[in-house]
């Protein structure tokens, strides 16, 4: 997913087959926003960028459907946004905030795309979907919209389609590289991200069999803490696994924990989650 849209053409793409905007844009009206600082303050996110300087579109790609997606897209659009004033600003900093002068920013539009094994149509999460339910109107809320439909019609659609032809693949074939290797042969042939595995085939195969060989090796080093039964073991396991980036998907179906369990561990530790 990140290398896909690494490409500002393929961006373009992207974006209007989200927005509704029948202008020409070009490459230099895209501005890559995705948040990389991992190691200072364990916040980032698959996909951010601008256009034109009107529109921010934050997403995020999850094989896993919760709805605390909504507070993790919260945080990563507070940081974005920082990040936009800071760098547009004369002086590098927020003080324009503190003037008596609006301060304009983009229209911000937020997306998921679920490629799990829940079949459902595209929807709409909200911040208020993970409030207390009382009789209190909250004075915020936040708007998420969830695409799950793959077709062939948007690149968004053929990337929803890859994933399911590879995860079918995934079930059928004995390892994964053969799986991989189907999945580029089945897709290409079928026209879904053809461009796209035509120019980077060897690179995607070599991307997908590498993260899903380290997918399984680390599901199968913590699957081995947890049958000798030492727990703090594990917890320790958990934590080192996390300060070197595995995401809360994986370490969750690994020790076999709910994400708000492996995230309350975390948080009683003394991480940001």
């Amino acid at each position: 997913f990140i290398d896909l849209f690494s490409d500002k053409m393929r961006l373009i793409q992207l974006y209007k087959s989200l927005i509704d905007d029948q202008r020409q844009i070009n490459p230099e009206d895209i501005e890559i926003l995705t948040i990389q600082n991992i190691i200072l303050r364990g916040i980032y996110n698959d996909l951010g960028f601008r256009v034109k300087d009107e529109i921010i579109i934050l997403m995020e790609a999850q094989t896993t459907y919760t709805t605390n997606i909504v507070l993790r897209i919260l945080f990563y659009l507070s940081e974005t946004l920082k990040n936009y004033i800071i760098d547009s600003s004369e002086n590098k900093n927020l003080n324009e905030l503190y003037n008596t002068k609006p301060r304009i920013i983009p229209k911000i539009k937020l997306f998921v795309v679920y490629t799990g094994d829940k079949i459902m149509q595209d929807h709409d999460l909200h911040l208020k979907d993970v409030m207390v339910e009382n009789d209190i109107i909250s004075d915020i809320d936040m708007k998420v919209r969830v695409l799950c439909t793959g077709n062939k019609k948007s690149i968004l659609g053929q990337y929803i389609l890859f994933t399911r032809v590879y995860t079918k693949q995934k079930k059928e074939c004995k390892d994964i590289e053969t799986a991989v290797k189907n999945t580029i042969e089945i897709c290409m042939n079928d026209e879904i991200l053809k461009e796209y595995l035509d120019y980077r085939k060897m690179e995607v195969q070599e991307m997908i069999t590498a993260f899903m060989t380290q997918e399984e090796a680390f599901e199968s080093f913590l699957k081995d803490e947890v049958k000798r039964g030492r727990e703090e073991g594990k917890m320790d396991t958990l934590i080192n696994f996390f300060k070197n980036g595995a995401g809360l998907d994986l370490i969750s179906k690994a020790v076999g924990m709910s994400i708000d369990e492996v995230k309350s561990i975390l948080i009683s530790r003394g991480f940001e989650v």
